[in-house]
């Protein structure tokens, strides 16, 4: 039998770590588009004022990551489009980005309902 080179606790910070920078990642990008199709037009300055009031968190995203996200929905998938006025930066929804987002928010509606069912037959509350 051959014994684990790291101990259990060294594995599973790790591990928790990717699970929560994944999941937190999934759910800034969620809301990040969530924020853009409800005010139509914004910066992302703005957006980070409201990233951290709907998350009650001080430092929920930093200004590089914001900005390599929003770069990202733009160049790759095509679900913003952005444009220079009064010295910055908006952003708009392109229409797949308002179908992709409408879409992107009912699955994770169904996932928390799915999850928190399943939280809840395991008992872990």
């Amino acid at each position: 039998m051959s014994i684990p080179s790291k101990s259990y606790a060294q594995q599973e910070i790790p591990f928790l770590m990717r699970l929560e920078k994944e999941v937190k990642g999934m759910l800034t990008t969620l809301l990040i588009l969530g924020i853009i199709k409800k005010e139509k037009r914004i910066w992302g300055y703005k957006i980070k004022k409201n990233l951290k009031q709907l998350t009650q968190a001080d430092s929920y995203i930093s200004d590089s990551s914001l900005y390599t996200t929003l770069r990202s929905l733009e160049k790759k998938y095509g679900l913003l489009s952005s444009k220079m006025e009064e010295r910055r930066r908006y952003y708009f929804l392109t229409d797949l980005g308002s179908q992709i987002t409408d879409q992107a928010f009912t699955y994770w509606l169904r996932l928390v309902q799915e999850g928190n069912f399943a939280i809840e037959e395991l008992n872990f509350h």
